[in-house]
């Protein structure tokens, strides 16, 4: 057998496509997620009107003792609208809160805008930053520079000379996360406070086992920090989940969205998997490892990677679906190290050259399980129903009707049928060689074909079927 270092490494051109292709897709995922770097939409003139619940408007802001009242008629500019319940107003004197939406006049007419339709605000986004780089970023700096930080101010309540502007960052001070405020002095930021909590959808104490959860929150390395709008780019929303039944499209777009969701988490959130996908390592650092131990190897690695960004899913996932989101990467990720492994050659170690010569019978089973006349499980529950021509065929014969009130209760008894259905499942062995340097690789059990092969009726009883029918 020749030595390894004989061979020059190779990798096939079908891996170098997969490759490409599954980075330029998280790119693009990432992209379209985080690239649109747009801030404050153009206003729209609207008018407050206080007829509605015939009490005084409250711009509501994040400062709990400024509040300003707006008056009947005043004007206002419209930045947004948080579906059909609150909208982003700013004052004429530069103050910015939220307000009901049925405060505003003409308020249908304002959303159904082709400029406002888009401009949908979504109050629980954030972006992550450390407490001394907001000190850092911010002050001493005025509040029109500020704007161009990040997003703009949510709010803006204006209390004698100091402005206190309120930002959708998550500011990280230790594990605990505050919506920062930031106080301006004749237009120059001279501190910053905070008057309520950031938006934390897990569990805290979670974050105690991983001790480097600031560090992933607040380091751009670690995530991603680019630039996201106020007001995002809307995505697959279902107004009420029942619609997917009339629509199945809906539904399959939801899977397909799952899908890419994970795919793109797996991809951005687990690097080891972009390592693995450039397979040069198992070839430079592994040259005298079997593949199975490279296997367990970057299984290990992919384990220990969801770990460590665990603390990333608690912010905006509870803790049973970090735990779902978590478990998912493993499981998939170690699914692309086996299959990624399989394709190495132990001999040469080269990379996608393994060709399927043949595949032999290896042993079949049999298995045997009871089915009724329609494939399913055996059940002799009575069944109710309102539609009687649901249950009567050519065989079924009504056996007794009684009047209950005002509904008349039929009984219906027919023959049942019961199968036995034997199951053949046949075992193939898979015999393989390598391209480059003819190495034989045999794969035991690697493919299951299955398949009915007897199908016998074994028992036929009667069975009742029990209807209400209102009178008509």
């Amino acid at each position: 057998m020749e030595d390894k270092q004989n061979y020059p490494f190779r990798i096939s051109i079908k891996w170098y496509i997969i490759i490409v292709l599954l980075l330029a897709a998280a790119g693009a995922l990432t992209y379209y997620q985080y690239g649109s770097t747009s801030y404050l939409p153009e206003p729209v003139e609207a008018y407050i009107s206080s007829d509605y619940l015939k009490k005084p408007v409250e711009l509501r802001t994040a400062v709990p003792y400024v509040h300003r009242i707006l008056k009947d008629g005043e004007k206002v500019k419209a930045l947004g609208c948080d579906g059909s319940r609150d909208m982003w107003v700013e004052t004429e004197n530069g103050e910015r809160g939220i307000v009901g939406i049925f405060e505003i006049k003409d308020w249908k007419t304002i959303t159904g805008r082709p400029d406002m339709d888009e401009h949908e605000l979504y109050e629980d986004y954030f972006i992550n930053i450390g407490k001394k780089q907001m000190e850092d970023q911010y002050l001493g700096r005025s509040f029109a520079a500020n704007e161009l930080n990040y997003w703009p101010a949510l709010s803006c309540a204006i209390s004698g000379d100091t402005l206190y502007a309120t930002y959708q960052l998550r500011m990280w001070d230790g594990l605990n996360p505050l919506v920062p405020t930031v106080c301006y002095v004749n237009d120059s930021a001279v501190a910053i406070q905070s008057f309520k909590e950031a938006p934390f959808a897990g569990n805290k104490k979670w974050l105690r086992a991983t001790p480097w959860a600031e560090l992933l929150y607040t380091t751009p390395f670690f995530h991603i920090h680019w630039d996201k709008p106020m007001i995002p780019r809307p995505g697959i929303v279902l107004d009420n989940w029942w619609w997917i039944f009339r629509i199945p499209a809906k539904l399959i777009l939801i899977v397909i969205a799952v899908i890419l969701a994970l795919y793109w988490r797996i991809i951005i959130c687990n690097p080891l998997i972009v390592i693995l996908l450039l397979i040069y390592p198992l070839h430079l650092l592994f040259r005298r490892w079997s593949n199975i131990a490279v296997t367990l190897l970057f299984v290990v690695l992919i384990i220990c990677s969801a770990y460590f960004y665990m603390p990333l899913f608690l912010i905006e996932h509870g803790s049973f679906m970090t735990v779902t989101i978590l478990l998912s990467m493993i499981v998939v990720g170690s699914g692309i190290a086996r299959y990624t492994v399989r394709q190495r050659c132990e001999q040469c170690l080269n990379v996608g050259f393994i060709n399927l010569d043949k595949k032999t019978l290896n042993h079949v089973e049999y298995e045997k399980y009871n089915v009724d006349e329609r494939g399913e499980e055996v059940r002799r529950d009575t069944e109710i129903t309102k539609d009687i021509e649901q249950l009567l065929d050519k065989n079924d014969q009504v056996v007794a009707e009684r009047e209950v009130g005002s509904s008349k209760r039929v009984y219906i008894t027919y023959r049942y049928y019961e199968y036995e259905i034997t199951k053949e499942k046949k075992y193939y062995d898979h015999h393989c060689s390598c391209r480059i340097c003819d190495n034989y690789v045999f794969r035991e059990n690697e493919e299951v074909e299955e398949k009915d092969v007897d199908k016998k009726l074994i028992r036929t009883y009667l069975k009742t079927k029990l209807s209400f029918l209102d009178s008509l």
